[in-house]
């Protein structure tokens, strides 16, 4: 595979003779962004800007929380990555590219190939794997179908930056060989088929920022890989040391304008401590960048305003082979998925039924054309005859449940939604708008921006009452409210401290409640006005809502409830998980237990009927202390908007939860490899060396509650036979030299078709005792009808058997074992590999 098929052919003497004919300050402008999302233009040689999005999991365009602005909403990263599966990669890419044409977007900030290195990672969701060969492998296929389509992908983030907390200023250490052979490997892989951006972290490596790290920059990047195409900064990432990121190999620091990062650049050359060179590289990759997407040719048109129709079987399809059956028992003589006919009462339990996580938090964001819950595609797939009962027992998240929409109406022409509008300090109106979300989102420099002037927002609403009791209506951001509810007394509020440019309150918002009592059937007038300060025009202004009637979850007695229920039930999903507070960026988890009161259901509602079927909609692990009562457990990550018809296609047999987990889940958190995501005295230190994710369960011999690789399926497979050709003389140095090819023969002896993810393992070379025991070395997916004996072939890099010494990468001497398994830890067959050299 190759990642520069789809771009324009690029002119390398005319992209220099363009360089030449800028001045000084016309160069060093091109060095920062034109706003928030765009390489600036330059009408001097036909320069037009290059519009950039946030990805991973849908290409967002220039608004955040904009549900005018929608989007196609794949699942997240690190479910589709349990189908291990690069074809389908390829066309995630493909699908990106499309939707990136139809925005008019020229590069898409992703894929985030950054690894799992502790399991509260609050950025998990958005990166592939634990692994780095699982993780290089499937990025590179999203490079290469997202470039296929003339679209530049920007690999992120660069390097290290793989938790949350103190993320812009932590430093990392870490030994070299760990570092190449880890971390550094899907930068690489993506880099060599053709990556035409990177973006640089935030963090430091060795004392030094990564915006400004020339061993890394020029010596590694630009040098030995042999990068070129641009290397631009996570957003605000130079504030620190701007000198250093000028000097340092960056070429693009973003958000602009930053006429200070121009006039520092301007300087140093002029001051002679920069030579004018340095600028004038960053100035060619930046035009070969833009000459690839079609930067000097007009922008094209944008496609349609909605998302293709002809997408939503292929998201469906996805999100259910993205989904991994952990267990599947046999009870009352047959497994309990895919569901049979029989109940006729089942009970749909959880937070999760009808109000499940369908995206992380943070800048992957997206708004999805519609989204899918789970509770009616079931309900319609059991059909009339069976009565459904459901309670949701508890609730995911600590903030209350957003508006019904249904039950909120404009009180200037009775539609349902929100007025808001905007005035001066003076009462000139400056904005007027209706809005049809209950989270609302301002911001500067970008689109969806707050007009200039604006010293008070009013939101107002009117809301239909249909349960007599207490109601709360939460307000959530920050800033100072005065809110009036009906016709009690107006009430001025502090929702909260705000960070500085409230990303992190966007992501984590404060919340405030206010209570008031209601009589079904009445309509409540609502007006929030929040007061705008100066500092709501440095990055974002969050306005939240959210409503809880009388019989919300979170009362008394709302978990016995669900568990009586379950007990009168022949059958019963369970669905719980963690919320877009949990899987986020800007925030690690502070634990490995499901939010709330979760735990707590899920062991009531087990012990109550055996016959359930746990749904986990999370990304991340978990810890599961109520497991070895349940029946039967799924995994599905954070679906996407087909979510809840592709998990009744899953749990009816429609379609096959054909997952492997790209990530290892621990009996308990003490138990992985590394869990602590926080940083001591501002250094992150990487001693578990090689032994990270699987590896180190392997070498602390310790077993897993679910291991890496590990799924079910509804197949039944058999591995027959296994061998190996070797590739001598194959060199660790090269990345697309292969080692060996292992042939594996193997059987689905169930009555249907199935997927089948093979696996090979390495153990460690003799005296190698860096090493982790165990390492991922290939794998394939494979695919058998009922009773199909099959083969596959799984080429092993050299790479993936190297190792990188004092004096480079080198072959270690002597036998190898592989294994081919289901798992790190369910091998089903053993073979040599003979020595390479």
């Amino acid at each position: 595979m190759h990642a520069t098929a789809g771009f324009r052919p690029v002119d390398e003497a005319s992209l220099q003779t363009k360089v030449d004919q800028l001045t000084l300050e016309q160069k060093v402008r091109l060095l920062t962004g034109a706003d928030n999302w765009a390489i600036p233009a330059e009408s001097a040689i036909g320069l037009r800007q290059v519009v950039m999005s946030d990805g991973p999991n849908g290409v967002r365009g220039l608004s955040w929380r904009d549900e005018s602005n929608v989007s196609l909403l794949l699942p997240n990263v690190a479910a589709m990555a349990a189908t291990w599966d690069e074809v389908l990669f390829v066309e995630v890419g493909q699908v990106l590219g499309d939707e990136a044409h139809r925005k008019g977007i020229d590069l898409v900030l992703g894929p985030g190939v950054n690894l799992h290195r502790t399991p509260l990672g609050g950025r998990n969701f958005e990166y592939f794997s634990e692994d780095p060969l699982l993780t290089a492998k499937l990025a590179t296929a999203y490079v290469v179908g997202l470039q296929e389509k003339g679209i530049s992908a920007c690999v992120k983030h660069y390097v290290l930056n793989e938790t949350e907390e103190e993320r812009k200023t932590y430093n990392v250490d870490i030994d070299e060989r760990t570092m190449r052979e880890a971390q550094l490997l899907p930068f690489e892989m993506t880099v060599k088929v053709g990556a035409a951006s990177l973006m640089a972290s935030y963090n430091k490596l060795d004392g030094e920022p990564m915006t400004g790290n020339p061993r890394m920059n020029f010596g590694v990047l630009k040098g030995e890989w042999g990068f070129d195409g641009a290397l631009i900064s996570d957003w605000h990432a130079t504030w620190a040391d701007k000198p250093a990121a000028i000097a340092g190999g960056l070429d693009i620091s973003m958000p602009g304008p930053d006429p200070e990062y121009s006039a520092i650049a301007y300087d140093l050359v002029r001051s002679g401590k920069l030579a004018e060179s340095v600028v004038d590289a960053s100035a060619l990759r930046i035009l070969r960048l833009a000459a690839r997407v079609g930067g000097f040719e007009p922008a094209a048109d944008k496609g349609p305003d909605h998302p293709p129709a002809a997408a939503v079987p292929w998201l469906r399809d996805v999100a259910a082979r993205s989904m991994t059956l952990l267990k599947n028992d046999t009870v009352d003589g047959a497994a309990l998925l895919p569901l049979a006919a029989g109940p006729k009462r089942v009970a749909i339990i959880g937070p999760m039924a009808k109000r499940p996580t369908y995206q992380g938090g943070g800048s992957a964001c997206v708004t999805p054309p519609y989204v899918v819950a789970p509770i009616e595609p079931i309900r319609a797939a059991f059909g009339d005859g069976v009565e459904i009962v459901y309670a949701e027992g508890t609730p995911a998240s600590r903030l209350l449940p957003d508006f019904d929409l249904a039950e909120i109406s404009d009180p200037t022409d009775g539609t349902s939604g929100l007025c808001v509008t905007g005035f001066s300090a003076d009462g000139e109106e400056l904005i007027n708008e209706h809005r049809d979300a209950s989270k609302l989102l301002w911001s500067t420099a970008s689109a969806g921006a707050l007009a200039t002037g604006v010293a008070r927002i009013v939101v107002r609403f009117r809301l239909a009452i249909t349960e007599t009791g207490e109601h709360r209506l939460a307000l959530s951001g920050c800033g100072e409210v005065i809110v009036a509810v009906g016709t009690r007394a107006t009430a001025h509020i502090d929702i909260g401290t705000g960070t500085p440019g409230n990303f992190e309150i966007v992501v984590h918002p404060n919340q405030v409640i206010v209570p008031f009592a209601a009589t079904a059937g009445e309509t409540i007038d609502v007006e929030v006005t929040r007061l705008v300060t100066p500092e709501d025009y440095v990055g974002f202004l969050p306005l939240g809502f959210g409503h809880a009637k009388p019989s919300y979850c979170d009362r008394a007695g709302a978990i016995d409830e669900a568990v009586a229920l379950a007990k009168s039930a022949d059958l019963v999903l369970l669905f719980i998980g963690n919320t877009d507070e949990d899987e986020a960026e800007g925030y690690d988890r502070p634990s490995l237990s499901l939010p709330g009161r979760q735990d707590e259901l899920a062991a009531g509602v087990l012990a109550a009927n055996r016959r359930t079927v746990v749904v986990l909609n999370a990304s991340s692990a978990v810890t599961m202390p109520w497991i070895a009562a349940a029946s039967a457990a799924i995994w599905t990550g954070l679906g996407g908007q087909e979510y809840g018809n592709a998990l009744a296609d899953v749990l009816f047999g429609v379609n096959e939860p054909a997952g492997r987990l790209p990530a290892t889940f621990p009996v308990q958190g003490e138990d992985a490899p590394v869990l602590s995501a926080s940083p001591r005295n501002g250094r992150h230190t990487y001693s578990e060396g090689l032994r990270l994710g699987h590896r180190g369960y392997a070498a602390a011999n310790r077993r897993p509650l679910f291991a890496f690789g590990h799924g079910l399926g509804y197949g039944r497979w058999t591995y027959e036979a296994a061998g190996v050709a070797v590739h001598p003389g194959a060199d660790p140095a090269d990345l697309g030299s292969i080692a060996a090819i292992v042939s594996v023969t193997l059987r689905n002896d169930a009555d249907r078709a199935s997927r089948e993810v093979v696996q090979i393992y390495a153990e460690a070379a003799d005296g190698d005792d860096e090493a982790a025991p165990l390492s991922l070395v290939g794998f394939t997916v494979a695919t058998a009808g009922a009773g199909e004996t099959i083969s596959v072939s799984v080429p092993i890099l050299a790479r993936s058997l190297g190792r990188y010494g004092k004096a480079g990468w080198e072959s270690p001497k002597g036998v190898r074992v592989l294994k081919v398994a289901r798992s790190a830890v369910d091998p089903r067959l053993t073979i040599e590999l003979p020595a390479l050299g």
